[in-house]
């Protein structure tokens, strides 16, 4: 069957990963009862989405799927907290937390039903191959990413199954009727049935089902009380050896059904479509369970409050290669010859992209703009945590014009990323440049202020970051190899890849073209003569002590 996946988001670079920090803002957290089922929730402390997420654990399992991590990273409750939403996990009725299991940081609230005699935990022991943790217990697979080190924590938190006889659908119905407003479900495989059944219950409010490798998907019966409504699926690896591949087909079969009926349906394998291996049945519990988040939060973005691209980006560089002092302004060789590629380049260079960036391209009508405004390059920006900058939050491929102003893809705008207005950190990089970043974060909003990174009153981080152009900065000519170090010898240094760039024997030897070695970017690569770019390396080191070095000033 062809793959439902049709928007194009979740091509992410192979290895790419978002580790989330702990959540530090000041949620509000609680818990109640209704039908004999404990509901543990997360008021967003600045909420910017009309609709709240309603999750459903799978069976036998509980809301701690949500909450954290067995190593105690931050859980989905609260990063979709994070993003503005508020949040209800809905426990199975038949959980017994009066005699143990999951409650904290949740208080257990009075007024439940009482423990039940003889009550035991849920877990079962040959889950390791059955969930994709490993071949048997205790022996993981190599690329597994469930954190099988603190497998103990999670068996711990394992909930004491009761013997109530309350309907876990008229639970999670009573949760969606105390939102008062639109909900999204969030169901892990065999709570999908159960969410199913909500959702054909309550289709008024509910939007649409997210569902974690589910059992149980929708079929044609399901339909017309499903009508309207939206279906993305998530599932990780070892599908053939857990004996899922007819429960993905379904999957993918449902989100067919989805589109049919006036919705939208995606189904995305993190394999297949992520090229991201190793995650396992409980992947909002996996090492890259914040990735995986990112995945699932981009594709709700299109039905938003928060329209995506509410944080933009007007900034300012000047790359010094192509700098022309007397003009004040960039030269457009690059541009003027035609080689400019259609397609960012970044890609190709093993970039690492992050939330949706990479594969971004350029027509040639802003490719045809002449003058002060006629595009240089491709650059790269990076959008970093205002507390914590070494971490990458989003990535987008831009352009940069003659005077310097960094556009999107359509010439004019500023830069589009998918996250909230807020404090970030700004990192711009070119392919054959050193890059520089802010030192302070800065504001983001819908109508941002320019963050001009020629000015030297700028505060930037690290030392001698950028070139100062007679009171003009710019970003240091040289990184042929794109590698974040100008080097003029020893190994990977930048001087070899120019002469190898002409063929690695004729230094007088000349290549025209789109090209890394090509440091003044001029269109030309050489090696010796006028205008030539192995001294451009050599002047950025110093000039005169040619084992000097000079680094990207990025953490």
């Amino acid at each position: 069957m062809e793959r439902t996946n049709t928007l194009g988001a979740f091509a992410f670079a192979i290895g790419c990963s978002i580790i989330s920090a702990k959540s530090t803002a000041q949620h509000t957290y609680g818990s109640f009862y209704t039908n004999d089922a404990l509901v543990n929730y997360v008021l967003s402390e600045n909420r910017t989405e009309d609709a709240a997420i309603v999750m459903v654990p799978g069976l036998n399992l509980s809301t701690y799927l949500f909450v954290t991590t067995p190593d105690g990273r931050t859980g989905w409750a609260d990063l979709f907290a994070d993003h503005g939403y508020d949040v209800y996990m809905v426990n199975d009725p038949r959980h017994d937390f009066a005699t143990g299991g999951f409650v904290a940081p949740y208080p257990v609230p009075a007024g439940g039903p009482p423990a039940t005699p003889g009550a035991q935990q849920g877990w079962q022991n040959d889950i390791w191959r059955r969930w994709g943790f490993g071949n048997s217990q205790g022996n993981p697979y190599s690329n597994a990413q469930f954190p099988t080190g603190s497998f103990s924590v999670f068996a711990q938190n394992y909930p004491y199954i009761g013997s109530s006889s309350a309907s876990f659908p008229g639970a999670i119905q009573a949760v969606i009727d105390s939102t008062g407003g639109d909900v999204w479900l969030l169901a892990h495989s065999a709570g999908a049935g159960q969410a199913i059944t909500a959702a054909r219950a309550m289709n008024d409010e509910v939007l649409g089902m997210i569902l974690i490798e589910p059992a149980g998907v929708p079929d044609a019966d399901d339909f017309p009380d499903l009508n309207g409504l939206h279906m993305f699926g998530v599932y990780g690896d070892y599908i053939v050896s857990r004996n899922q591949t007819n429960r993905k087909l379904a999957t993918e079969a449902a989100a067919v059904l989805f589109q049919n009926a006036g919705g939208i349906g995606d189904v995305v394998s993190l394999p297949e479509d992520s090229l991201v291996f190793g995650n396992s049945h409980i992947m909002m519990q996996d090492l890259n369970s914040a990735y995986v988040f990112d995945i699932i939060e981009l594709w709700l973005q299109q039905f938003s409050s928060t329209p995506l691209g509410n944080a933009r980006v007007a900034a300012k560089v000047f790359l010094d290669g192509p700098y022309d002092q007397q003009a004040g302004l960039m030269a457009g060789s690059l541009n003027q010859q035609g080689l400019i590629p259609a397609s960012e380049p970044f890609t190709a260079l093993n970039y690492p992209h992050v939330a949706g960036g990479g594969g971004e391209t350029v027509g040639a009508d802003v490719l045809a703009v002449q003058g002060a405004d006629a595009i240089v390059d491709w650059v790269l920006l990076e959008l970093r945590d205002a507390t914590d900058p070494g971490q990458i939050l989003a990535t987008r491929c831009a352009l940069v014009q003659r005077d310097g102003d960094v556009v999107d893809t359509d010439g004019t705008s500023p830069v589009s990323f998918p996250l909230s207005e807020g404090e970030y950190h700004l990192a711009i990089k070119h392919r054959n440049h050193l890059g520089a970043m802010t030192g302070t974060s800065v504001t983001l909003s819908s109508t941002p202020d320019v963050i001009d990174l020629t000015d030297p009153m700028l505060a930037v981080h690290g030392m001698d970051a950028r070139k100062d152009r007679n009171g003009v900065m710019a970003l240091w000519s040289g990184d042929v190899n794109f590698d974040g170090v100008l080097k003029y010898t020893g190994n990977g240094n930048d001087r070899d890849v120019i002469l190898q760039t002409i063929g690695g024997t004729v230094p007088t030897a000349t290549l025209n073209g789109y090209l890394q070695g090509d440091a003044n970017m001029d269109g030309v690569v050489k090696y010796t003569g006028t205008n030539n770019d192995r001294d451009v390396i050599l002047r950025q080191i110093g000039g005169i002590v040619p084992t000097n070095t000079r680094s990207e000033q990025i953490p």
